[in-house]
């Protein structure tokens, strides 16, 4: 994926702000993150208002954070084990189903593109871990990894706010044959198609290894 290659300079740039979190579990990191993605669900699907679009925006921002920085606690005071490593990868999963679920069931977007983004991201997923299930390394090569899908969210949750405000609380901003396009239906179409595509990438590098 396009932002893997900067993992490294993002380790160098959290290890100052793992330390100040130095006391609290990595597990303990994760589990927050997890509540922060299962919040922003609740208030997407339960609250109808644009401003909720705003506060689900923080809710992914406290998810990516910790998301991050749990990696970076375990690195920096040595707890890092494949327990943990197990913890990290099952609540991110559970994060990215609560979040685009959330999307998909919102006043803001349609549910049958929600549900086609949640199973195309989970089967991307699934052929990242399923390389390493195989003897090999896990895979987050492709289009869109995780990382990328939470900038997509981070730009895609103001826009639909935007949208929103502007059309005078009406989510469409166009008709395809009577089908109203929201901006975030834009964003479960680019998770459907790009998440695709990374499955796929990550099946034939696995076929070539193989």
């Amino acid at each position: 994926m396009v932002l893997n290659k900067y993992r490294g300079k993002t380790d160098s740039f959290l290890a100052p702000v793992a330390k100040a979190f130095s006391g609290i579990s990595p597990n303990v990191l994760s589990a927050i993150s997890l509540i922060c993605a299962a919040l922003m669900f609740v208030i997407l699907v339960l609250w109808r208002d644009p401003f909720a679009l705003v506060i689900a925006l923080i809710l992914v921002i406290l998810n990516g954070f910790f998301d991050a920085i749990d990696g970076a606690v375990a690195r920096v005071t040595g707890k890092g084990s494949p327990k943990g490593d197990l913890v990290d990868h099952v609540i991110d999963r559970y994060a990215d189903f609560f979040m685009i679920a959330g999307i998909g069931m919102s006043a803001f977007a349609h549910a049958e593109l929600g549900i086609l983004a949640l199973g195309s991201v989970m089967i991307a997923s699934y052929m990242g871990t399923q390389s390493q299930a195989l003897g090999m390394k896990r895979d987050y090569g492709g289009f869109l990894g995780r990382a990328e899908r939470m900038v997509l969210l981070m730009i895609f949750l103001p826009l639909q706010y935007v949208s929103v405000m502007y059309y005078l609380s009406n989510p469409h901003i166009m008709s395809v044959s009577g089908f109203g396009i929201s901006v975030l239906d834009v964003l479960l179409v680019i998770l459907i198609v790009a998440s695709n595509a990374t499955a796929l990438q990550r099946l034939l590098r696995m076929w070539r290894a193989l």
